[in-house]
C-alpha cells in the first residue's frame, strides 16, 4: 500500500499487471454456481478484448447487468490443482508455486533474514 501524505488516505496499488476478471453483480455478489465456480476469465489489467468475452458470456448467462472486477495477481485453477494446493499449504510450503507475489516476498525475506 502507497500513503498519500497530502489527505492521509491510503490507496491500494497492483504490482501485478495479469490476473482474473470476475463478473459482478450490481448486488455485490460475483456469478457463480452451487459449486462455487466463478464466470471469470484470465487477463492482463485492462484488456478490452477480454473484458468483452466476459460480459458477452454473462449476458449469454442471463446477467447482462453487472461489469467485470479485476483480481490482480489471481489465476484460474482447476479441482485437482486445489487439491493439491491445499496438500502443499499443509505441508508448510507455499501454496501456489505459481504465486508470482509470494515468491517476490519470499525472495525479499531471504535476502534479508537469510534462509
Amino acid at each position: 500500500m502507497e500513503q498519500d501524505k497530502k489527505k492521509g488516505k491510503v490507496s491500494i496499488v497492483d504490482h501485478l499487471a495479469y490476473g482474473v476478471y470476475i463478473w459482478q453483480l450490481p448486488s455485490g455478489n460475483y456469478l457463480g454456481n452451487e459449486n462455487g465456480d466463478y464466470l471469470s476469465i484470465s487477463s492482463q489489467k485492462g484488456d478490452l478484448v477480454r473484458m468483452a468475452k466476459l460480459r458477452a458470456a454473462a449476458a449469454q448467462c442471463g446477467f447482462p447487468e453487472g461489469a467485470p472486477v479485476f483480481m490482480s495477481g489471481s489465476r484460474k485453477i482447476s479441482d485437482t490443482e486445489y487439491e493439491i494446493q491445499m496438500e502443499r499449504m499443509k505441508d508448510g510450503l507455499l501454496p501456489d508455486e505459481y504465486d508470482v507475489g509470494a515468491l517476490k516476498d519470499e525472495a525479499v525475506r531471504r535476502h534479508k533474514y537469510g534462509s
